[in-house]
């Protein structure tokens, strides 16, 4: 799988939350594909654990040498 690595991080556009389905859904605010060589925003939504006592850690931009930055996508932890 390719990495897809920008010099200037997109903008995250302004979304504004539905309502919470459930005390136990968070919502993910940035979140980033890569499509067709550039990145696609697929935040601004609901999730829900997979498990009881499983945490979202968000995702983040990540330095990758001299050739930008890449997403390291969010994910589920204990």
């Amino acid at each position: 799988s390719a990495h897809v690595y920008v010099k200037v991080r997109p903008v995250v556009p302004v979304v504004v939350a539905t309502p919470q389905p459930s005390p136990a859904h968070v919502w993910v605010d940035e979140e980033w594909e890569p499509s067709g060589g550039v990145y696609v925003y697929s935040g601004g939504h609901w999730v829900s654990p997979p498990r009881r006592g499983y945490r979202w850690e968000r995702g983040h931009w990540r330095r990758h040498h001299n050739d930008g930055e890449v997403w390291v996508h969010g994910r589920w932890v204990r």
